[in-house]
């Protein structure tokens, strides 16, 4: 995908959204799903999520993907990157892998993630910058950015992770 300047890639933790959420008007069929979780849905306490980021970082700083922003919420992740050339899915199930070991050794034990992520390409600098904003916006969750606008600073830290620049 030659023409792609980026993605933004979301994965939830487990049993953090049921098909029929009482979100979207169905309490019954929400209500049966729960049901059939095996376990209790993962919430990451503000602990986890500083685990999930440094394993995160660590992993991406290891291949080939630059990180362009980042956020680990209670529920979910959102990945900013830039162009991935080696298959998005083997990408984030090296990722989701890495960080679940991580949060394995600092004591959450069990299922982590739900099945699948979604993904959202960005074939232009405007739908790039979007999706960065779009995760900037995300209130309650550990936000960092890994690159700079030129005209603003750079991050002084990336731990491990590429840091880009865009223009």
């Amino acid at each position: 995908m030659a023409d792609c300047l980026g993605v933004m890639i979301m994965w939830r933790t487990y049993g953090s959204w049921l098909a029929g959420d009482e979100r979207r008007g169905r309490e019954s069929l929400c209500a049966y799903r729960s049901k059939l979780l095996k376990k209790r849905p993962v919430v990451l306490d503000d602990t986890m999520k500083r685990v999930a980021r440094e394993a995160l970082m660590r992993v991406a700083g290891e291949g080939d993907v630059e990180i362009l922003a980042l956020a680990v919420c209670s529920d979910h992740l959102h990945v900013v990157t830039g162009p991935v050339d080696d298959g998005i899915g083997r990408v984030v199930a090296v990722w989701k892998t890495a960080v679940r070991h991580a949060l394995y050794d600092a004591g959450l034990a069990g299922k982590v993630w739900a099945k699948g992520y979604d993904k959202r390409f960005c074939l232009d600098e405007k739908s790039l910058r979007a999706r960065i904003d779009y995760v900037f916006g995300h209130e309650g969750c550990l936000v960092f950015a890994f690159f700079c606008f030129v005209g603003f600073p750079a991050p002084t830290e990336s731990g491990g992770a590429k840091v880009g620049v865009l223009g």
